[in-house]
Parts: C-alpha cells; structure tokens; sequence
C-alpha cells in the first residue's frame, strides 16, 4: 500500500519551513504528502485556521477541526486516504483518532527544548515558579546541561495572566498532555529536528516518549522554503555587500514577537551606542514611531522580513539575535537555523 502522510504545520514562519524541508526528506521515500497545487509528489492543501479576524489561538481548533476533517474525507474520496498524520498541534491528533489513522509529532525545536518542557510540566514547574524572579538560579535538569532562569524558554517564566503569549503557552501545555494520554499503549513518538551526535544525552533523557531524531531538516541557499513577508532582497544584500566584514549586528524579531514602544526605544538606543551598522528585522505592523523615526539613521537598515539563510551565510554579520518566547537564548541560533532551513 502506498503510504500518504498529511503534515499539519501551525501557520508561523518557524513551524512552515522546517514542514516543508521534512516533506522533501519523505519524498525520497515511497511516500506521497499532502500538505490544492500538484507537484509530483507532493499536493498543498489550504486550511482555514479561523484567523480571518481576531483571536488566533482561540479559534485555529474549532475552525481547524472543520476544515481538516474534511480534507481528510475528501482525500479518502479521491482514492487518497492518508496513512499517517505528521502534525504540530496536538488537536490535530484527535482527528487522525476520530478517523483511525496514525499520527506523530513533529517537534521543530532541539530535544534539549523538548526535555526542558517536558520536565517543567511533569515536576519542575512549581520549582522554576518560585524562583522565576532570580534569573541566575539554576536548573538541573537530568541528561541535559544546567540552565539558569533567564536561559530556559521564556514561555516558562511567564508571571502574568494576561500576558500576550500565554495562550501560546497553553499550546505548549497541551502538546504534552496530549503526549501523556497517548501512554495507554505503546510510547507515543515524537520527530525532533535534531542528530543523534549533537543530542545523544537529550534524545534518551526523556523515557516515557520516543524521541526520533530526524535532522538536521535544513538545507542550502537554492532549497525550496516559503516566506509570509515579502521581502526586499536585492536592497538588504546589496546593504550587507557594501559593510566590512564581522561589523553588522543582525536582529530578527520574526512572525509573532510583540515589542512595546518603550522595548523598541532601548534596543534602537542601544544599537545606535554600539557603533555598529545593524539589520533589524521587524513588521511593519510592530513597529513604533522610534522605528520609523531612527530606525536606519546611524548606518543601520530596517526591512519586513529577511531571509535567515542568506543573512546567517554572509560574511559581513557578525552578531546574530534571533528573538523568540520559545527557545532558550542557548538555542537562539539553531531556531534561525531551523526557520530558514540551511546551514553554514
């Protein structure tokens, strides 16, 4: 029987990628991918995620259920039936139930990410609550490297109610609880963009799940990948081209990141003191008047979006930071990594 999976990708720059590279990696296997364009292989599916207006995390599992079900119907119907559910969003799973097909996670992030959270919802969470206002404590977690508070994934040290990420957060929370109800049978299992030589400690600590390591799910420059922005290459390359080599200061702040005015002031402040040309990464719908105001005075250049493999290769960057709630300031750069799908 030929095997047809269907991966489910939250709608986000970092989630769609690292999919898309996965379905590249199935395609060299006897497998078809559903992810209504045709390409060979491959066939990508639109999904309404409830967003046309407001309240994203809130609607994306009551509109999503509707339209997912009846992508997998229709799939069926068509002579297409999916064998195996690849999926980000553990709600995802009670559909792949409902209609009796397999399905796994794909966690985008490093097994050391995974375990961190892991543990943070089985044990540690009281322990890193109490102590999240002291940002040099630290966390020993066993089978990974200590971290101290302001290392771990700024998701943990939410403090709160009505923090603007906490509804992610909370997709944090069900992913594992999701994972918890499945070890009724055998071990649920989880794809980690990750190699077995880079987190060997990390892929084993975590026994109650299997973890399969199937990165580095990247690839080069000419690869194919999707932007939600559109970007101004020429004019950021030909900018990056024109500076000295090791001199720019690259700052993303990527697809969802929420920046206060008075936020963006200090970090504008502090680039203009450092003396160094910079690439600031920001929507146009994040940005302050300080932004627009003195955003490229001082040798500096503000666009959309950029492109993180191009950026990340070229000789002139020689601070990168990456601004993301999920991943800890350890793994700033394999985030980046993983978003563009490329390395070095």
């Amino acid at each position: 029987m030929e095997q047809h999976f269907l991966i489910v990708s939250f709608s986000i720059q970092g989630h769609i990628n690292p999919a898309l590279r996965l379905r590249k990696r199935l395609c060299r296997t006897d497998v078809t991918f559903s992810t209504v364009v045709d390409d060979g292989l491959i066939s990508y599916i639109p999904y309404s995620d409830g967003f046309n207006r407001g309240d994203y995390v809130s609607r994306i599992r009551d509109v999503g259920w509707k339209t997912l079900s009846a992508i997998v119907r229709s799939l069926a119907e068509r002579g297409r039936p999916v064998t195996c559910v690849i999926l980000s969003l553990p709600w995802m799973a009670d559909i792949a139930c409902h209609y009796g097909i397999p399905s796994v996670l794909y966690w985008i992030q490093p097994a050391t990410i995974f375990a961190i959270y892991h543990h943070y919802f089985h044990s540690y969470g009281g322990v890193i609550a109490s102590r999240v206002c002291d940002p040099c404590f630290e966390v020993a977690v066993s089978g990974i490297p200590p971290v101290t508070i302001r290392e771990l994934p700024s998701l943990l040290t939410i403090t709160v109610p009505d923090d603007p990420y906490t509804s992610i957060f909370e997709s944090f929370q069900e992913i594992f609880s999701f994972l918890d109800r499945q070890k009724s049978g055998a071990k649920p299992r989880v794809l980690i963009n990750t190699f077995d030589e880079l987190e060997a400690d990390a892929l084993a600590v975590v026994s109650e799940v299997k973890l399969i390591a199937v990165g580095p799910v990247m690839n080069g420059v000419a690869c194919s990948g999707a932007d939600l922005f559109e970007p101004d290459e020429k004019r950021y390359m030909e900018w990056l081209d024109s500076r000295p080599e090791g001199s720019v200061v690259s700052l993303s702040f990527g697809s969802l990141a929420l920046i206060k005015k008075r936020q963006m002031e200090e970090i504008l402040r502090g680039l203009k003191e450092s003396g160094r040309p910079y690439l600031l990464a920001v929507r146009k719908d994040n940005r302050s008047g300080a932004v627009e105001e003195l955003g490229e005075e001082n040798g500096g250049m503000v666009v959309d979006w950029c492109s993180q493999v191009r950026v990340r290769q070229h000789p002139v960057v020689g601070v990168l930071r990456d601004a993301q709630r999920s991943g800890t300031r350890r793994w700033t750069a394999w985030r980046a990594e993983c978003r563009s799908g490329c390395t070095k």
